[in-house]
This record gives structure tokens, sequence and C-alpha cells, in this order.
């Protein structure tokens, strides 16, 4: 989530355009970052948080 808020920032406000790669960077960051948390191999400070049970497809 800080990546996509951070490239964001970079193009200056979040109505901005993004070119077809950045969208496309950012919408797999996004969908690995989820699969990670449903899948239960998403680490934090504490450990491995646990496996979505009712995660829904975006």
């Amino acid at each position: 989530m800080k990546l996509i808020i951070c490239i964001l920032v970079i193009f200056g406000c979040a109505s901005a355009q993004l070119k077809n790669i950045t969208a496309e960077a950012i919408l797999k960051y996004h969908n690995d970052f989820r699969s990670s948390i449903a899948k239960g191999t998403y680490s934090t400070i504490k450990g491995l948080l646990p496996a979505a049970s009712n995660m829904r497809k975006m």
C-alpha cells in the first residue's frame, strides 16, 4: 500500500492519468500483495499473518 501511495505522490496527485505500464505495475503489486495475504505468506514484525478465509476477488 505504501508503494502505491508513493507512486501517486510522485505523479502529482491521485487524479493524474497514469501511463499504461505504471498502471499495470500498480495492479501487479496490488494483486501480489492480496495474494500473499490470502495464502498466509505475508509476514509482519510479529510473524506471518493467517491465511484469509473469505477474501473476495477484485
